[in-house]
């Protein structure tokens, strides 16, 4: 390979951390400044230098970036390194597991849980603790906060959460978590293992880093621990992750962590205008935990960004419907972002209204839908027979007959013997008559046959749906357009896999199944469409569009309420708006309304952040929003000046809870009795207005 050619298309910003030697390297890439070129580049030169193909490890977080990664290599190529890994974290760990899952006490056929599956798990639990005090969503998520040591479980919710592991195990099953908590597991305890994967793969390099939790992290070192060949690429300014573990001490601490290691930095943008990356920069540069670094680009300046002021959201909805219907551009090129999910209703109330085609992205998952989960049950349970949540979803979809005293017996004799409850089902064959013999004959028979096209996703596939006739039992349980949208989804499934089986040949269900698990619908959304995105700043991570509108920029919306009582959480809120404003190529348009229906009509004070543009930046170089109605703002300077400008008895305005009266002051904080009760706020970062 000639490796000045290979350079060639690189600038001199980005060379430098591609050629760099072996050991540690961070390279802080901002965003828009060619990470995913830079890590390509970096594979095809470790390649040029014969590093084996088996030898190196590329870990990303989403499998739309690992699939952007490889077809990035083909082109650079001209061939496709095929024996590399290149995928996510996830998908890496279920792979080595694959091979060594017998070390834990699984089998290597395990089942992967998806959310929807936990909470049938923990459903069940809770049935039987008769316990109602959570949902079942909410004990989900607290699971996963007490499983990566987020939070420790009290006494009562630990028996819960051994319970609902215990569950798991005699399913054979692990959910996310469990992937990657068992990888750490395997190469902590299993010295040998880890030297076997930690010689395997002599190079290791990540992507979108500052988004690693700490089980990830001590990963990465167990397995770099040899070789210390860790070249990782991220960007503090964009870590939006914390709420789901993701720890900003491991970009911050790289070099304290790995003693000589390398640093370089990536700040020419080449995705947007002058005027958005100014006020992009602006913005995060009011937090304190960064690094450091300072975006440019040889584009020009372009527009301003324009700022929009409605009454509520269904005004908000129709302004931006007119907006965008008055443009010559194209549907596609227009992406709404907003902080929480809720805040899509709106628009797709009125953009059906007028007839502007729009995709919602990042809400129901593609493989989250009741017909995909229904004829991926039957895949399941061949490839893990212990899988009970796909046994119970499988064995009478479509109706078999099979009722609730027949399915006591079979849970009855499978906990008694220790049988797989199809083996279970077969022991008490001869015990039954009449139909439901005939559908739990008809059933078992099923998954022999989809066993034995084990060897291809798509044989097995079109055997479930030959024998259950699937679509006609659709067409009829839903006989509206519902049920012809619920027979195109499953189409959708049967040609994707169709399409993937002429390119790769047969794709081996265990292989399949796995893969299925571990994506997400931002993985499979391709933007070509002329249709307006819909989608949260979070999903919209790693995208880009001509013009961006930030919709909700309200005090307690964006940034968000939970973030008011926290430095951490609103410097995370802060690069949360960082990258939706880098999302954008040409135009910015930033939303904000006087009230939203929420729990009750809220009225809402705009965003600090759009305070915190510069005002050179925006089409209003004085925006109403700083002329402050209720009184002069106080400065978020020292403590003890904050303490003097608030007293006992003062009246104070709070974004979020409104008019109250200041109760004592102390320590940098005040204590204020609102309408809906105390609360205790950080001056400093409360944001509390004065009133006369």
């Amino acid at each position: 390979m000639d490796i000045e050619r290979l350079l060639a298309e690189l600038t001199e910003e980005q060379r430098r951390p591609v050629l760099e030697g072996d050991g540690p390297v961070l390279v802080i890439a901002g965003a828009g400044t060619g990470k995913t070129r830079v890590l390509t580049h970096r594979i095809a030169y470790l390649l040029a230098r014969g590093v084996p193909q088996h030898r190196i490890l590329a870990l990303t977080f989403t499998n739309k970036a690992a699939d952007e990664m490889r077809e990035r290599m083909a082109q650079l190529l001209g061939w496709r390194p095929d024996h590399l890994f290149l995928g996510t974290f996830h998908s890496f760990a279920a792979q080595v597991l694959r091979r060594e899952a017998t070390l834990l006490g699984y089998s290597p056929s395990f089942t992967i849980y998806d959310r929807d599956d936990q909470k049938q798990v923990v459903r069940k639990i809770l049935t039987e603790a008769e316990r109602e005090e959570r949902t079942p969503n909410a004990w989900v998520h607290w699971i996963s906060l007490w499983k990566t040591g987020r939070r420790a479980p009290e006494p009562r919710e630990a028996r819960l959460l051994e319970r609902y592991q215990q569950a798991l195990r005699e399913a054979n099953a692990m959910d996310f978590d469990d992937l990657l908590l068992n990888l750490r597991r395997l190469l902590a305890d299993f010295p040998e293992v880890r030297r076997q994967y930690a010689e395997r793969y002599q190079y290791i390099l990540v992507d979108e880093y500052q988004d690693t939790n700490r089980i990830q992290f001590e990963i990465l070192t167990l397995l770099s621990e040899v070789h210390r060949n860790l070249f990782v690429v991220g960007d503090e300014d964009q870590a939006i992750y914390g709420f789901r573990g993701a720890d900003l001490r491991n970009v911050l601490d790289f070099q304290r962590t790995f003693p000589g290691a390398r640093v370089f930095r990536l700040q020419e943008n080449f995705r947007s205008t002058g005027v958005i990356l100014q006020a992009a920069s602006a913005v995060v540069a009011h937090n304190t935990q960064r690094l450091g670094k300072t975006l440019w680009t040889r584009r020009d300046q372009g527009k301003p960004l324009a700022v929009y002021h409605f009454g509520d959201e269904m005004d908000e909805a129709l302004g931006l419907a007119n907006l965008i219907l008055d443009s010559e551009r194209p549907f596609s090129d227009y992406v709404i972002l907003f902080r929480t999910n809720f805040q899509s209703r709106p628009f797709e109330e009125v953009f059906t209204r007028h007839g502007i085609p729009h995709q919602v992205v990042g809400t129901l998952r593609f493989y989250e839908r009741k017909e995909i989960k229904d004829v991926l049950a039957y895949l399941k349970l061949a490839v893990n027979p212990r899988d009970r949540e796909a046994f119970y979803r499988a064995v009478n979809t479509p109706p078999r007959g099979i009722g609730p005293q027949t399915l006591q017996k079979l849970e009855a004799l499978a906990a008694e013997t220790g049988l797989t409850l199809p083996e279970a089902a077969d022991h008490l064959l001869e015990d039954l008559r009449g139909r439901t013999r005939r559908g739990l004959e008809a059933f078992l028979h099923l998954l022999a046959r989809i066993q034995a096209r084990a060897f291809s996703a798509l044989e097995a596939l079109k055997a479930v749906l030959e024998a259950t006739h699937y679509l006609e039992y659709l067409r009829r349980t839903y006989p509206d357009a519902q049920g012809e949208s619920r027979v195109d989804n499953v189409t959708v499934l049967v040609n994707s896999l169709e399409a993937r089986t002429e390119e790769e040949g047969p794709v081996p269900l265990v292989q399949y199944i796995t893969e299925v698990n571990l994506r997400t619908d931002v993985d499979d959304w391709s933007g070509s469409e002329n249709a307006v995105t819909l989608m949260t700043v979070h999903t919209a991570k790693g995208l880009e569009f001509p013009v961006v509108i930030i919709s909700g920029l309200e005090e307690g919306i964006f940034p968000h309420r939970s973030a008011f009582y926290d430095p951490d959480e609103l410097e995370e809120e802060r690069r949360l708006f960082h990258v939706a404003l880098t999302r954008a190529q040409e135009e910015v348009i930033l939303t904000h309304v006087d009230r939203r229906s929420l729990r009750r009509a809220e009225f809402l004070r705009p965003s600090r952040f759009l305070k915190e543009l510069p005002p050179e930046t925006l089409q209003e170089p004085s925006p109403p929003w700083w002329e402050e109605e209720t009184g002069e703002a106080v400065p978020a300077s020292e403590t003890l000046a904050l303490e003097q400008a608030f007293r006992p008895g003062d009246r104070v305005r709070h974004a979020w809870f409104g008019v109250g009266k200041i109760l004592r002051v102390y320590d940098g904080k005040a204590e204020v009795l609102f309408r809906t009760g105390k609360k205790t706020l950080s001056l400093k970062y409360a944001d509390l207005r004065k009133l006369d």
